[in-house]
């Protein structure tokens, strides 16, 4: 045939666990009032595999905690 363009349009679909903020991935993970009020250490799914991210004593709802390098690279 003879030259011409090619378009591919790519939607990507929504994750049930995960959400994309530009490179960062954000999860809520739900966690005890005993886990949150004592600190415990918590096992967190990732793109790849599981981390255990550490929940420091004294936690309140809705704080944030950054597992370096588990996001998208630049």
């Amino acid at each position: 045939g003879s030259a011409g363009d090619l378009y591919v349009i790519i939607n990507i679909q929504d994750h049930p666990l995960f959400r994309r903020e530009d490179d960062d991935i954000s999860l809520d993970l739900p966690v005890s009032f005993t886990e949150a009020i004592l600190g415990s250490q918590v096992e967190v799914p990732t793109i790849t595999t599981k981390v255990m991210l550490k929940i420091p004593p004294g936690t309140h709802s809705g704080q944030v905690f950054r597992i370096k390098g588990r996001g998208f690279p630049k």
